[in-house]
């Protein structure tokens, strides 16, 4: 997180989120709301039972930009053995927003069930 801030000036508060994946994730989003209207808009998507699969994909697609953009603010920061853990965290992440977009239903997210290993996580 400190590499954030001073890199990029950007100040950090967590209260209720889990770092570094939400930090970093949140960081990829930023850029994505930084570089288009659509990247500012798309994030915004309310739950709706019939989303369609095209917009689903789109919202994935969203999604894993922003942890493409993660990853690399995790190599810039010369830390790349957080490569798997980073990529079991966003599956998990989409299976519960995937979830909230069809449903509205917001399930217990809790990463702390999860098994630490390593360089990252097992599910």
């Amino acid at each position: 997180m400190s590499y954030v801030e001073e890199r990029y000036a950007i100040p950090i508060i967590i209260t209720d989120v889990i770092a570094p994946f939400t930090v970093a994730h949140l960081f990829g989003h930023t850029i994505q709301w930084n570089l288009s209207e659509s990247g500012r808009t798309i994030g915004n998507q309310l739950p709706y039972p019939n989303v369609s699969a095209a917009r689903m994909q789109e919202l994935y697609d969203y999604e894993l930009a922003a942890v493409r953009y993660s990853l690399a603010l995790f190599h810039q920061a010369r830390l790349t053995q957080f490569d798997q853990w980073i990529s079991d965290y966003f599956q998990c992440d989409w299976a519960y927003l995937s979830h909230f977009y069809k449903t509205g239903e917001r399930l217990e997210f809790r990463p702390s069930v999860w098994k630490t290993r390593g360089a990252g996580i097992v599910v």
